[in-house]
């Protein structure tokens, strides 16, 4: 099983790599992880059992994720164990039983930098799994430089951007109030630096005293509190441009029946099905 992980955010991918589905069905869930960890998953979580043996359609879920993505991929993949609890019953450890596992898999340790944790299925307290789980992923993601983002679903990317970008205009377009402030702050904020700007070059060129400091303070203040509203505006803004992100990945993920997330799914996995089809030709 793969799990691309978004911060603390796991998307669920059952059968994504399963050989068996069609393009259509592999592309719609492609499309669904992609578009839920935009700008891209912070790490990719191949789970294993510890207590069964490496399997051979296991190996090929492993090519196939680095088919479907690229090599870049590895770089992000953390190995997750679970069942640790029954090594301990039978006195075993992790490092023990890789010591003779299969040469495949201690190949896939290797291209994935041997990064890997062991989970206690039945742990009273799973804290301490899930936060060592969580650095590991924090450290992957500083190596790394940030998320992982493939070239090959920019435009699953772009797509999501498009439609958030034309939920926030519509959002802007029903407070044409809020856009006329912004607006106006804009211009007046530009004048009252220049007025502001003047008066220091003014006050340098003559005798101290001569000007009124009041003057001087009030245009100080003007432009400190236009630009205070003019950055609030913006904070909104982004909030909203959050929320609607946000709400646009768990639909994407979890409502693909909606009437405009159909219409997202059906233009990005036409796309990818092609290239789907060019690979397996």
């Amino acid at each position: 099983m793969c799990l691309p992980v978004y911060y603390e955010q796991v998307m669920d991918c059952p059968g994504l790599y399963d050989t068996s589905k069609s393009h259509e069905d592999v592309a719609t869930m492609i499309v669904q992880a992609v578009a839920f960890t935009h700008p891209g998953p912070h790490a990719i979580l191949f789970v294993l059992s510890a207590i069964s043996r490496y399997t051979e359609e296991e190996h090929r879920v492993f090519e196939r994720v680095k088919a479907l993505f690229d090599d870049d991929a590895t770089k992000y993949i953390i190995v997750v164990f679970t069942h640790g609890d029954d090594l301990t019953r039978e006195d075993q450890t992790l490092e023990d039983l890789l010591k003779e596992a299969p040469d495949r898999l201690k190949e896939l340790l290797k291209e994935c930098n041997y990064r890997y944790v062991l989970f206690d299925n039945n742990a009273r307290n799973k804290q301490p799994q899930v936060e060592l789980l969580l650095q590991k992923v924090q450290k992957l993601v500083q190596e790394n430089g940030g998320p992982y983002k493939c070239p090959k679903y920019q435009p699953v990317g772009e797509g999501l951007e498009k439609e958030i970008q034309r939920r926030v205009k519509k959002i802007e377009e029903q407070r044409p109030e809020r856009k006329r402030l912004a607006s106006e702050l804009e211009s007046t904020l530009k004048e009252a630096e220049n007025r502001l700007k003047h008066m220091l070059e003014d006050f340098e060129g003559i005798e101290e005293g001569k000007r009124d400091m009041k003057e001087l303070q009030a245009a100080q203040n003007e432009v400190a509190s236009r630009k205070r509203r003019k950055e609030a505006i913006e904070k909104e803004k982004e909030r909203e441009y959050n929320e609607e992100m946000e709400k646009m990945r768990y639909d994407v993920a979890l409502k693909p029946q909606e009437s405009y997330v159909k219409n997202f799914l059906k233009e990005s996995v036409t796309s990818l099905i092609n290239f789907l089809r060019g690979k397996n030709e």
